[in-house]
């Protein structure tokens, strides 16, 4: 080092300088040469949680729905309107619509047939996409349609096929809406079709059930001696098998509903959408943990956080040997920029 360097060096680095000169020296005092560890960091970032939905609607297209029409779309506006909402102005949403047409090569197919739609948010405001909605239902409520009543097999299908092709990470709305009984086909020896049909809906969102909501509204069971009316039957008002054969009755929709926590409501009664229960419809869980590739020696640990390029502070945290795992005491907020520096084991 010049004269001149060490006038003006500060002492700090005159310091290091020193250190720098004798520390290969101190690493070979053991009589064999040897290499001193160096500090390894792990960057992680936490994922932002944008607000996606998928929602699709399993409508009962038999002729009786006809007279439900005007109800369907207002019901279908007011969901629209608070499904929107609970993903926020920037949020995303893919709406489908299938039925329950259970006729061999129909199964599953999405509406309309051979021009299928999916509405989302980009579909201009939320009039157009009801309106869109509305029009999609116009023509499906017809009598060119199977009478057997296949909708949750046919939702099971549409999820799984183009153009809806459910995505496994983002959460799921199910909307199934008839005035009967589902029938839809299962395995031989299938011993529930209501836990079949549970799993196989499960399997698609990898068995995460916070991703999966499912609601039903249908017929409601009428008291003893209570003949139906076009009030308590909107669509269909007589030769319900609900009110014929009660006792053998499978209530497949209201049940694969409560299965997966969904809520039910009475199709007839006016405004029954304002009353589904959205909690919890959220993307994903941003995790409260990170997972470190290599084994530090715990002691010499050290965590920082950062924001858009500036130091802020963060979570407590601890760590877990035996996982390699840093658990934070509260889920770090998004976007935060996690910096893990340690010295290696060995």
């Amino acid at each position: 080092m010049n004269d001149a360097f060490k006038k003006f060096a500060p002492v700090t680095i005159r310091r290091s300088l020193f250190l720098l000169c004798i520390l290969p020296v101190l690493a070979s005092c053991g009589g064999s040469e040897t290499f001193l560890a160096s500090s390894r960091s792990e960057t992680f970032v936490q994922d932002y949680n944008p607000d996606y939905l998928e929602v699709l609607w399993m409508v009962d297209d038999r002729s009786p729905m006809r007279r439900y029409q005007s109800s369907l779309v207002t019901e279908a506006r007011t969901l629209f309107t608070r499904l929107e909402a609970s993903v926020g102005p920037f949020g995303q949403t893919k709406v489908g619509v299938t039925s329950t047409d259970g006729r061999p090569g129909k199964i599953g197919l999405m509406k309309p047939i051979g021009s299928p739609v999916l509405i989302t948010t980009g579909v201009g405001d939320l009039a157009e996409r009801v309106r869109v909605f509305g029009n999609i239902l116009f023509p499906l409520l017809n009598l060119e349609t199977d009478a057997v009543n296949s909708g949750i097999a046919a939702s099971l299908r549409a999820l799984s096929s183009a153009p809806f092709s459910t995505d496994a990470r983002v959460p799921l709305v199910l909307v199934y809406l008839s005035y009967g009984d589902d029938d839809s086909q299962v395995p031989a020896g299938t011993a529930d079709p209501v836990e079949y049909f549970a799993q196989s809906l499960l399997a698609l969102k990898n068995g995460n059930r916070d991703l999966l909501r499912v609601y039903a509204a249908n017929y409601l069971p009428l008291p003893p001696g209570t003949p139906p009316t076009i009030a308590t039957r909107c669509a269909k008002d007589t030769d319900n098998e609900i009110d014929l054969t009660p006792a053998t009755y499978e209530d497949r929709y209201f049940r694969l509903a409560r299965r997966l926590g969904g809520t039910t409501a009475d199709l007839c009664q006016a405004g029954f959408a304002s009353g589904l229960d959205l909690a919890g419809v959220k993307l994903k869980t941003l995790p409260d943990f990170v997972t470190l590739q290599g084994r530090p020696r715990p002691e010499t640990i050290d965590v920082s956080f950062s924001s858009f390029g500036k130091q802020v502070s963060g979570p407590q945290w601890q760590y877990s040997e035996a996982t390699r795992t840093i658990t934070f005491s509260e889920v770090p907020p998004e976007g935060l920029s996690i910096v893990v520096t340690y010295l290696p084991q060995g």
